[in-house]
């Protein structure tokens, strides 16, 4: 016995010994690269804790910007907006950054990941679908589902006087529904009352993808750290790229006889100036994620802070134009999308805010940081639409910092044109006015206290919203 454990005891201390010095040496190059960063490295004259220079992993604020990350830089002053995402002329583009952009499963760009380009040609060819002319055209199915969604609320309070309610289950399946403008099919989530198994599918997707670009911070722990990301969250990714292709496959068949999206894309596909195949589901994979559970959560926070004070919602229900600021409102206390678009500053460098930038270095404006800073606003985490009416206590407010929808040509394409309708604040306004005009809405105690501290992954992870409904005066009447 004790000359078979002399060789295995052997070979155990040895893989032990490769093992402790591998974490050792790991430990020590990490080592190194946080002195490096936090005393020699170009933008180590930067604001910001040093630990956050040394490390990915904490999340920084300070008062210019939220801080600098190794090679990135956050900004939350309001200059910062047109310094990185403005027309400048004579000046390189600011290119997406690849380590925070994670492309779709056929690893081909849209026009959320590709570079200034290809991005150029797919915005002139998407922007048919998103034209003034377009989108007055799909109000009437806009309008359409919305209506389905009042009499499906309605008939929840028909056998009593009230009822409780989750208005983020409502307003999921209102926006999921509302795809139907992009393939000519609804998720007919109202109609059943129930997720479509797809819906589970697009929300576990974009959980992965921020798993997946957490990931790509890391350079040479990436791939092993890939492996760390659920499994779950991998297959939902991929089911849901498949239903993704499968549903574009049948709404290329029916033609551009079918006024939807698709439609003007199709029709002015052409000449090899349009989008190719692989182009085309890239980007649809694309809009169903950004245009579902941002609509849906910009609507269930703002019923929840109209919900929880009856003043704000007795003038809201007086004069309807004050819907308006309290969308703005909402979007500056709980932003859908937290972060703005990450990109590269060119080769050159440039200054952003005053500061000389090196080039090749991440640069994005944190819109949550920006927008509970005091540096740009008074009261930050307190809920007072009417800063955006010129009260004079919120003067000094720095009203211009609030992008929900991102700044320059990377804006949100659906609000691409100068005067309304857009499609995102046609959505909201229609189906929140509607909502406030028919029912009167009251906080129920299981979402009174702190409904808005919910997880992130790249947009809010909703927790239900429990509002209680009753008919309203003028809803009676009609």
């Amino acid at each position: 016995m004790s000359e078979f454990n002399g060789p295995a005891q052997d070979i155990f201390g040895r893989s032990l010994f490769f093992a402790c010095s591998a974490v050792a040496l790991y430990t020590g190059y990490q080592l190194v690269i946080a002195i490096y960063n936090v005393w020699f490295h170009p933008l180590a004259s930067f604001p910001g804790p040093r630990i956050a220079a040394a490390t990915q992993i904490p999340y920084v604020k300070a008062p210019t910007w939220s801080g600098y990350r190794l090679l990135s830089c956050h900004f939350i002053d309001a200059s910062a907006w047109h310094d990185i995402h403005g027309h400048h002329a004579d000046a390189q583009p600011f290119e997406k950054d690849p380590r925070l952009n994670v492309k779709c499963f056929n690893n081909v760009d849209n026009l959320f990941t590709a570079k200034h380009e290809d991005h150029e040609r797919m915005r002139k060819v998407l922007g048919h679908a998103f034209s003034e002319r377009a989108i007055k055209e799909q109000e009437p199915t806009v309008q359409l589902y919305i209506e389905k969604l009042i009499h499906r609320l309605h008939e929840q309070i028909s056998s009593s006087s009230q009822a409780k309610v989750d208005m983020v289950k409502w307003y999921d399946w209102l926006s999921f529904d509302i795809i139907d403008l992009t393939f000519g099919s609804s998720f007919k989530c109202l109609e059943t009352q129930a997720n479509h198994w797809w819906v589970d599918m697009v929300f576990g997707s974009i959980e992965a993808i921020v798993f997946m670009g957490a990931c790509h911070r890391f350079t040479i722990s990436r791939t092993l750290l890939t492996y760390l990301i659920p499994k779950r969250y991998k297959k939902m990714f991929e089911d849901h790229w498949k239903a993704t292709e499968e549903t574009l496959a049948c709404r290329i068949k029916l033609g551009t006889n079918r006024h939807d999206f698709m439609s003007p894309i199709l029709e002015n596909n052409i000449d090899g100036k349009g989008l190719n195949r692989h182009e085309m589901l890239s980007n649809a994979w694309h809009f169903i994620n950004a245009g579902s559970g941002t609509t849906a959560g910009i609507l269930s926070a703002t019923v929840y802070f109209l919900a929880r004070d009856p003043k704000i919602l007795s003038i809201i229900t007086a004069e309807l134009p004050y819907l308006l600021y309290c969308l703005s409102e909402t979007n500056r206390i709980m932003p859908v999308v937290l972060m703005s678009q990450a990109v590269l500053v060119p080769p050159r460098g440039a200054t952003i805010c005053g500061y000389w930038v090196p080039g090749n270095t991440g640069v994005t404006n944190n819109q949550y940081a920006c927008y509970r800073s005091k540096t740009n606003f008074k009261n930050p985490d307190n809920d007072v639409p009417e800063r955006w009416l010129d009260d004079p206590d919120y003067v000094s407010d720095q009203r211009q910092v609030l992008q929900p929808f991102s700044y320059g040509a990377r804006n949100c394409i659906g609000k691409r044109q100068v005067t309304p309708p857009f499609l995102g604040t046609m959505e909201l306004q229609l189906a929140l006015a509607r909502t406030i005009w028919n029912f009167d809405v009251g906080i129920c105690e299981e979402s009174a206290m702190d409904w808005d501290d919910q997880k992130v992954y790249m947009i809010w992870k909703k927790t239900p919203l429990i509002i209680r409904l009753a008919a309203s005066t003028q809803a009676k009447s009609h």
